[in-house]
């Protein structure tokens, strides 16, 4: 028989963090979703909610399900109305409810836990993944209204071979830019590519991300890291607690002895994903950028990675890979109250009508906030 526990974030953290670290990564989902890397988008969240943590364990004691989720107040359509969040809400890259196979049975448990609910937010769920699927049908059998909305198409890139046999299939004029591009990385004297991952190198790589990010044009447009106060605390908290978990692959591309380029990985089971990069404007005409982005693609195919994962949405410099896509959706999961079901038949009229705005929904979510 299974059984439930409904705990605090720090009753959790005390207790359950290295099995549900085990369950996330043993079922191969994102490590966004796990409880380090939630820990630190939860630290910088503007709100600061209470969060909890929702646990299913199967018969023998062990754990093989966890929701993490806050409730808080928020406006739809001009209406306050109490939401459900997924914890994965904030940041997450491929959002799953983390369960080993039970998905269906641990929403429907979770679902009679929390009471008095208006609509429950699932951001940056995989359109194709077992989450969409399981709300799909718990929302037809306790019929409750729900809406699904597209959201980004996230680019990967599948790895079978050596980097030679990938470049072989690509046109010769791109082979040739390419090896031109490898070619002035290894011979140009005044170009240094350096890689970080360890601890000891977390403050001098985020200090060379900062001055990138800085001399990009993501300052200008207001979306650079040292231009906004949470998303550098989140990057403070993200780089050690990659770095401790041995997940962080980065590099820095220094010309003339400036930081000139830079990219941010994360290195999960056989998959490499880029959740960040930059480069400053002053050195475009050399393509740092590209050349940062090539030489992390080759250690993807050295390391023997089964795939490269761009993340966030699709962008002509991921694309141009040949690449495949993985589509996401936002969820809206309207609860029994009152409120909740005029909220569901207004936003179903709403979406009827052609008018297809799901910001007001969106509101509060930062998922996915470092695919940049």
């Amino acid at each position: 028989m299974r059984r439930y526990l409904d705990l605090s974030w720090n009753e959790a953290k005390e207790a359950h963090f290295s099995a549900w670290r085990d369950l996330v990564a043993g079922n191969d989902f994102n490590p966004s979703l796990l409880p380090g890397w939630m820990q630190c988008a939860r630290a910088v969240s503007d709100d600061r909610p209470d969060w909890r943590v929702f646990l299913e364990f199967d018969e023998r004691e062990m754990l093989t399900g966890v929701i993490p989720y806050f409730l808080h107040e928020i406006r739809l359509m001009g209406i306050r109305a109490r939401a459900v969040e997924l914890g994965g809400n904030l940041v997450s890259y491929h959002q799953e409810i983390i369960s080993a196979g039970g998905q269906k049975n641990l929403l429907r448990e979770f679902m009679a836990l929390v009471r008095g609910w208006d609509l429950m937010r699932m951001f940056n769920i995989a359109a194709e993944g077992k989450t969409a699927t399981v709300v799909s049908e718990l929302a037809g059998e306790k019929g409750c209204l729900h809406l699904f909305h597209p959201g980004e198409s996230s680019p990967y890139l599948p790895i079978a071979g050596k980097w030679e046999d990938y470049l072989s299939t690509k046109s010769k004029r791109h082979r040739y830019r390419l090896r031109r591009q490898e070619k002035s990385l290894q011979e140009e004297p005044d170009w240094v590519l350096k890689w970080f991952e360890g601890e000891e190198g977390c403050d001098d790589l985020l200090a060379d991300m900062l001055k990138i990010e800085a001399g990009s044009w993501k300052a200008s447009a207001g979306m650079d890291i040292p231009g906004r106060p949470a998303e550098l605390e989140y990057h403070c908290r993200l780089l050690p607690m990659l770095a401790k978990e041995g997940m962080l692959l980065a590099n820095v591309l220094y010309m003339k002895g400036e930081p000139a380029a830079y990219g941010l990985c994360y290195r999960w089971n056989a998959a490499i994903g880029q959740m960040k990069t930059s480069y400053q404007e002053r050195f475009r005409e050399d393509s740092p950028g590209a050349l940062v982005l090539i030489s992390l693609l080759r250690r993807a195919f050295d390391e023997g990675c089964e795939e490269f994962d761009f993340l966030g949405d699709e962008m002509e410099h991921k694309t141009i890979w040949d690449t495949e896509s993985r589509r996401h959706v936002s969820i809206l999961l309207f609860g029994s109250t009152l409120k909740g079901r005029m909220l569901g038949l207004a936003k179903q009229l709403q979406r009827r009508v052609g008018k297809r705005d799901f910001r007001d929904a969106n509101q509060g979510g930062t998922n996915g906030r470092s695919a940049a």
